[in-house]
């Protein structure tokens, strides 16, 4: 997998780079067996779901493995996805620098990979650093920060996948549409709520199962800044806030009063959405924590759909609703 190359910095950027920089980059603790690559590979699509108007780049960011199997596993699985159908070049990095003014230029869309952390942007051994090197960090943690939704608020695109609304950085929330506020696991039934959005159409109207860990917000109206695009299918399964079995549970984590979900038209398992931020394009699911997502067909065709949307190819209506 190829990383990007960082050539220019400013001064705040190399300020105790050298201390960092054995540190930024991700270090898998999870290799992607011979036999997951082959499945990744059998269950992509074929083709894009339209043409790129122009060669199309998308910058993957991920590195800490606080869910190593499905940081590696969507790394290998989009990266293929650009290679096998043609939508787009895909550069992996796990080094914050790449968020860089200069260096996202370059981009058409940037894809957050399970980036399951307070501060993505800061270095992972930032605790272990000086009180000098955390200074300059934190400022170059504000300048990167802002230069991603500047790239974004400027016409580019952002997709996120599971974890990467996992966060405490609330400007990027914003953006993507709203916090993680816990989870509902096991197997479960998803649907398409608009069979006919062209985010949808790869699955052909049709419901899908699986294993995973769908996130769930605490908030009653955060739908409300989202075209939402998949949901549970509640026709297909009891109510996960219902259950008393155990074979789906609904753990929801902060402080306050756990929600009632059911009381939401939807139920509240919002499970993938696109919505405006300024200029640009979100596209965000919460599929992927399991390795196994990453070679389901119904999944794979549903990334690539809202990132080719996020890139600017795939012509879709994100205004809320």
């Amino acid at each position: 997998m190829r990383h990007v190359v960082i050539l220019a910095m400013s001064l705040v950027a190399t300020a105790g780079l050298a201390a960092e920089k054995a540190q930024n980059f991700w270090d898998p603790s999870y290799v992607v067996s011979a036999t997951t690559a082959r499945a990744i590979e059998e269950a992509l699509p074929d083709k894009p779901v339209v043409a790129p108007a122009r060669p199309r780049k998308l910058l993957i960011y991920g590195r800490k493995p606080t869910h190593p199997g499905s940081v590696a596993c969507c790394f290998k699985a989009i990266e293929a996805m650009g290679k096998k159908t043609g939508a787009f070049q895909a550069v992996a990095s796990g080094d914050p620098l790449v968020f860089l003014p200069d260096n996202l230029q370059q981009f058409d869309a940037v894809l957050m990979n399970n980036t399951h952390e307070p501060h993505p942007m800061l270095p992972v051994n930032f605790k272990a650093l000086s009180d000098e090197q955390k200074a300059a960090a934190s400022q170059r943690e504000t300048m990167l920060q802002k230069s991603l939704l500047d790239f974004v608020a400027s016409g580019k695109g952002i997709a996120g996948i599971h974890g990467a609304v996992a966060t405490g950085w609330k400007e990027y929330l914003d953006m993507m549409g709203g916090p993680f506020g816990g989870h509902v696991t096991g197997e479960v039934w998803v649907k398409p709520v608009e069979p006919d959005h062209p985010v949808c159409a790869p699955l052909d109207g049709q419901s899908f199962r699986l294993f995973d860990e769908i996130y769930v917000s605490k908030d009653p109206d955060f739908r409300k800044g989202l075209r939402v695009l998949l949901t549970l299918d509640l026709e297909k399964m009891p109510d996960p806030s219902k259950r008393q079995d155990g074979g789906v549970k609904v753990e929801v984590y902060g402080r306050g009063k756990t929600p009632d979900l059911s009381i939401r038209e939807d139920g509240g398992y919002v499970i993938s959405w696109v919505r405006p931020y300024g200029k640009g394009r979100v596209f965000y699911c919460s599929l992927g924590h399991e390795p196994s997502s990453y070679h389901n067909p119904h999944v794979l065709r549903h990334y690539l759909a809202g990132i080719q949307f996020a890139l600017g190819d795939l012509e879709a209506d994100a205004t809320p609703r």
